[in-house]
């Protein structure tokens, strides 16, 4: 009888832990789904509008290029002059130097009536009226600089030139869920333009305005997936995709057809085009593009009108978060099963012989859910003995990685104020910098008109040179806190040295300071910034001096690398050297070894960002006492696309 009563009882325990683990798994299955479907549509809309926003401030950021380059050009004196006497030659020669340094399809100056003076496909091109041009007409009327995105018909292309009419045209592809379209060709252009005011005494004496035409430029595009996904792909496809319309047609992307091709020329799904373009809405939904399904985010774009011109979009495939939807719920399913067979084995444990020692975990792990730490301490050797000891271990374990993430999460704290202080600190210079040095500029330009062909005309020569240079370092330091595209040139890294320890060798820090140049004279030309780079010899330069209180040497030396992929250049002195514990720190923002008021802490913070965005390396290497030496490698060839 107590046999039965005994296998009763456990039979009885056994049946309740199985019925509750049983309620609780298929509870924990619904709840587990359900959470993972929201999180992962929730998290794939938000990415995509993340996506959206950056996608739209390349473009911006683009436009603010454009727009600082024209304006800068509007607002040399020589230059309002050549436009005010109608010499034409003069203003040619400024507008190709220009397109010499940036990208423009359309660079024209127009006289106070909006008649073209010069355009910049050749001094033969103008005298017609485009005072009718939105943009030209605006400036004219507000005498305000204006930018943003314009289209122009083929007609107005065609003024500009047959070849930018061509690399406009789109052959218009029908397309699945789009609207039923009569026409097979798109002739109109979508470009960024800007346009300033060309003003002498006050007075508007004319218009400089350029553009970049969009139509069949997959830069963008490719650059957002470039940096947002990378290479990852989906049934050999890639996951993420941006596009610019014109009207409802595809004029830039990489969204590819089912051939792998550049769906260019086809159309938004009709749905999308009656609230986006139509309606002036944005989208974010599930969208069918070209072929297949997509988690979407479309916004309207806007001409300078407010008119809706065209969308833009960015998506991500929808078979990718169908993919890790699928995985999640079936990880949660392996683990509810496994779960349910080991608790079915461990129920039958418990019963028949650790009930005691469980209720021991169980109360131990009231404590941990509570926030107290509690040890468990069961004095046997068998397996509840080991699980104890085990407990033990992990909670050891998980007090450890606690303080692990508490250390990791407060560099990472230390690292975002460094860097939102050099931003600070980069729009103070800026602001402070900027005015004065574009005072000096504009007497410098003066005072050069006047003397020009005396001996102060080379002197002068060289203070306008240095302010543009001071210019730069000025952009260089706002560059650290915000990347931005370098311009790269073909330059020679010899002569980049040259240039600067030319001027510095005058600076009162070099009076005590030997310079000593090992420079290879067969060095190989490498394509990069000048003025960046300036910047980094520059740095280099006065952070030796600097270390030599009482004199020294410094030695440049440059060779191309054993592997012929890049030129190096290393500074050596002979200073007081950087302690071991110093080294590790010289190139975070502000940590300077100079005394108070010597030094920011940024120099070499800013040389870091120059040369990690020529793809290059820096190194440094000291021993107190006798000196530092900073190496500094930069790749040979012209890349792709800057980063």
């Amino acid at each position: 009888m107590k046999v039965r009563l005994r296998a009763s009882l456990q039979s009885k325990l056994l049946l309740s832990l199985l019925t509750i683990v049983a309620i609780a798994g298929i509870g924990m299955s619904l709840v587990g789904k359900a959470i993972i479907d929201n999180n992962i549509i929730s998290q794939a809309y938000e990415r995509v509008g993340q996506n959206l926003a950056m996608y739209s401030e390349l473009y911006a950021n683009r436009l603010t290029v454009k727009y600082r380059l024209i304006n800068t050009v509007a607002s040399y004196p020589q230059f309002q002059a050549d436009v005010k006497s109608r010499d034409k030659e003069r203003i040619f020669r400024v507008i190709k130097e220009l397109l010499s340094e940036s990208t423009f399809d359309i660079l024209n100056v127009t006289d106070e009536t909006g008649r073209v003076l010069v355009r910049s496909k050749g001094l033969d091109v103008g005298g017609d009226d485009v005072s009718g041009d939105p943009y030209v007409q605006n400036v004219l009327a507000r005498g305000k600089p204006m930018s943003g995105f314009d289209v122009m018909d083929r007609a107005h292309l065609l003024r500009e030139g047959p070849e930018l009419a061509e690399r406009a045209l789109i052959a218009i592809v029908p397309t699945n869920r789009a609207r039923t379209s009569e026409r097979r060709l798109e002739t109109s252009g979508l470009f960024l333009k800007a346009a300033c005011p060309i003003r002498v005494n006050g007075r508007i004496v004319g218009v400089i305005y350029g553009a970049l035409l969009l139509n069949n430029d997959t830069t963008f595009p490719d650059l957002t997936r470039s940096l947002v996904f990378g290479d990852e792909q989906v049934d050999g496809r890639d996951i993420g995709t941006a596009t610019l319309f014109l009207g409802d047609v595809r004029i830039s992307t990489n969204v590819r057809d089912a051939a792998g091709r550049r769906a260019i020329g086809t159309l938004v799904s009709h749905e999308v085009s009656k609230r986006v373009f139509e309606g002036g809405a944005e989208w974010h939904d599930e969208a069918f593009v070209v072929d297949r399904w997509f988690i979407a985010a479309y916004k309207p774009v806007r001409d300078l009108a407010g008119h809706i011109v065209g969308i833009m979009y960015t998506g991500v495939v929808e078979e990718k978060y169908n993919k890790i939807q699928r995985a999640a719920v079936g990880s949660l399913g392996l683990l509810l099963g496994l779960c349910a067979l080991a608790s079915i084995a461990l129920a039958s444990y418990l019963v028949h012989t650790i009930v005691k020692p469980v209720r021991a975990l169980v109360s131990a792990a009231g404590e941990i859910s509570a926030g107290r730490r509690a040890r468990v301490q069961i004095g046997s050797d068998d397996e509840m003995g080991h699980l104890s000891r085990a407990f033990n271990m992990m909670l050891d374990a998980l007090e450890a990685k606690e303080r692990q993430i508490a250390e990791e999460m407060e560099k990472q704290i230390q690292q975002t104020e460094k860097l939102a202080s050099v931003g600070r600190l980069a729009s103070g210079i800026a602001h402070e910098i900027n005015n004065p040095l574009t005072g000096v500029l504009t007497y410098s330009d003066t005072l050069l008109e006047d003397l020009e062909g005396t001996a102060y005309a080379d002197d002068l020569r060289v203070i306008k040179t240095e302010t543009l240079r001071c210019r730069e370092i000025v952009r260089g330091v706002l560059d650290f806190a915000r990347e931005t595209t370098l311009e790269r040139v073909r330059t020679n890294l010899n002569q980049v040295i040259g240039d600067v320890l030319a001027i510095l060798e005058k600076h009162v820090a070099f009076q005590n300071v030997r310079i000593v140049r090992e420079l290879d004279p067969d060095l190989l030309d490498i394509y990069a910034d000048v003025n960046q780079l300036k910047s980094v010899v520059s740095n280099l330069a006065m952070n030796a001096a600097d270390a030599m209180a009482d004199g020294g040497a410094i030695t440049f030396t440059t060779e191309v690398g054993p592997d012929r992929g890049a030129v190096v250049m290393r500074v050596r002195d002979t200073g007081h050297g950087i302690t071991p514990e110093d080294l590790g720190k010289v190139f975070d923002p502000f940590f300077t070894t100079k005394e108070t008021g010597k030094g920011t802490g940024l120099g070499l913070s800013v040389t870091y960002g120059i040369v990690k965005r020529h793809s290059g390396h820096i190194n440094i290497t000291s021993e107190v006492g006798r000196g530092t030496t900073v190496e500094v490698r930069l790749p040979l060839g012209m890349p792709d696309e800057d980063v």
